[in-house]
C-alpha cells in the first residue's frame, strides 16, 4: 500500500517482504520526487525494515496521534 504526502512529492509504501526470511520483514519505503532544495532525505529513496512489533507500535502511535487530533477539534 502506498500513500502520497507533502503535495504528492513523498510516496510512502508499506509492505511485507515475503522474499526474505527475516524477522524484520515489514518494509517502510520512502521515495521523494521534489526539487533537491526541498528534500527531506539525502537520497531520493530510503527504506526501513521493521519487526512486526515495531510496525504495530508505529501504527499504534499514528492512530493515537490521529485520535488526539480528532478529540481536540470536537
Amino acid at each position: 500500500m502506498s500513500i502520497l504526502l507533502l503535495d504528492d512529492t513523498l510516496r510512502v509504501t508499506v509492505y511485507f517482504d515475503r522474499s526474505v526470511p527475516r524477522f524484520d520483514s515489514i518494509c517502510l519505503y520512502l521515495e521523494e520526487t521534489c526539487p533537491t532544495g526541498e528534500k527531506l532525505l539525502r537520497e531520493s529513496e530510503a527504506g526501513l525494515r521493521l519487526t512486526p512489533g515495531q510496525a504495530r507500535a508505529l501504527a499504534a502511535e499514528l492512530l493515537n496521534a490521529a485520535a488526539e487530533r480528532d478529540d481536540s477539534t470536537a
